[in-house]
């Protein structure tokens, strides 16, 4: 009754930021695997807007409308960096995410990546990943 009790243990919700990070971390303790998945995310993102450029390109009949298909494929990045800022995500983090979500978004539009290759960085930034976690010692999430 007067003993000293154990803190209350904090639960997040399971989709919060704060859960998923805790998750992260016990699968990221090498600083040499964050390294690795910094750029295998940054050529998984490419990929997937590059799928997302492609669909919304082949969705339009012709080449005016394909520009405007481009436009709004990055503006799904956009729009999706934007709505970190309403989650629980750190507002430093947040703007860090915008401006690479930002970047990838350009980027895919000047590459013009097709099909293939769109879907062959998705596969490769992936795989990477799972190979960093070989590479490190660490088990996958």
């Amino acid at each position: 009754m007067f003993g000293k009790r154990a803190p209350p243990a904090v639960e997040h919700a399971p989709g919060s930021y704060a859960a998923v990070r805790e998750k992260f971390e016990q699968y990221h303790q090498v600083p040499g695997n964050q390294n690795a998945h910094v750029l295998t995310l940054l050529i998984g993102l490419l990929g997937t807007a590059g799928v997302i450029i492609r669909g919304c390109v082949s969705l339009s009949k012709d080449k005016p409308r394909a520009s405007v298909a481009r436009a709004a494929a990055a503006s799904v990045w956009l729009a999706y960096a934007v709505a970190l800022f309403a989650t629980d995500v750190p507002n430093l983090l947040a703007a860090k995410c915008a401006c690479v979500l930002f970047v990838v978004s350009i980027v895919s539009l000047r590459l013009d990546l097709g099909w293939a290759a769109s879907v062959v960085l998705v596969v490769l930034g992936y795989g990477l990943q799972d190979l960093a976690h070989i590479i490190y010692g660490e088990e996958t999430l």
